[in-house]
């Protein structure tokens, strides 16, 4: 019966990692800071260490995994697959009273462990989100065209895209108490920005300005 209910748990979170993204009110505004650099770096390593506010790096067990952590892996002693689904809610307000706000739902990670030596050898792999650029900023202005009128115009600029990581990691129990591990993984995305320029005349055409960016990498991370 165990083996039964274990089949369907997973062919159920197999099911979720097929699933989209699904963006809530279809808002594409978010945080302005995800416009530097590849954006918001994601921090995932297990359901159970997002219950605990994120502080639990060193967190292992015997039936889930920890992917900030592959020394972790060597403790595992059953298989198991795990899968996380967020929602959030980003509110910005500046000092001139711009707002922006992101409502935003999704599929979280995957993970998925076994045993290779139980208590001693653990394999695992995940997929999980790497860093997310999702803004919308708007800046309204005035153009002066030197005959004593002005043309007021509005520029859009909007981020979206980010970066995901595939990992395949391992740990090994090198005494009852310590533990080391090592994890390989790809980070690749599509990190795109655009800008728009919009004239509140006919005199002037809409200009659009738009740059897309494919990463891709490898690293490796010890624990």
């Amino acid at each position: 019966m165990k083996h039964r209910q274990f089949f369907v748990v997973g062919v159920c979170l197999a099911l979720l990692a097929l699933a989209r993204p699904s963006y809530g009110q279809g808002s594409p505004d978010g945080s302005i800071y995800s416009r530097f650099g590849i954006g918001d770096l994601q921090l995932y390593g297990s359901p159970q260490i997002v219950a605990m506010g994120g502080g639990a790096t060193g967190l292992g067990g015997r039936r889930y995994s920890n992917s900030l952590n592959p020394a972790t892996l060597a403790n595992i002693r059953l298989t198991g697959v795990s899968a996380g689904l967020t929602y959030e809610s980003v509110g910005i307000t500046d000092r001139f009273d711009n707002t922006s706000r992101l409502s935003n739902g999704s599929l979280r990670a995957v993970q998925f462990s076994f045993p290779l030596l139980e208590s001693k050898v653990g394999i695992g792999a995940s997929f999980v989100p790497y860093s997310t650029r999702k803004y919308r900023i708007e800046v309204r202005d005035a153009l002066d065209t030197g005959d004593d009128e002005t043309v007021n115009y509005t520029v859009n600029f909007l981020g979206t895209g980010g970066l995901q990581k595939a990992a395949i990691a391992t740990g090994i129990a090198v005494t009852p108490t310590v533990s080391v591990g090592i994890e390989g993984h790809m980070i690749f995305g599509l990190i795109e920005e655009s800008q728009e320029t919009t004239f509140e005349t006919s005199l002037y055409e809409t200009s659009l300005l738009t740059n897309a960016i494919r990463m891709r990498g490898f690293s490796a991370r010890f624990g």
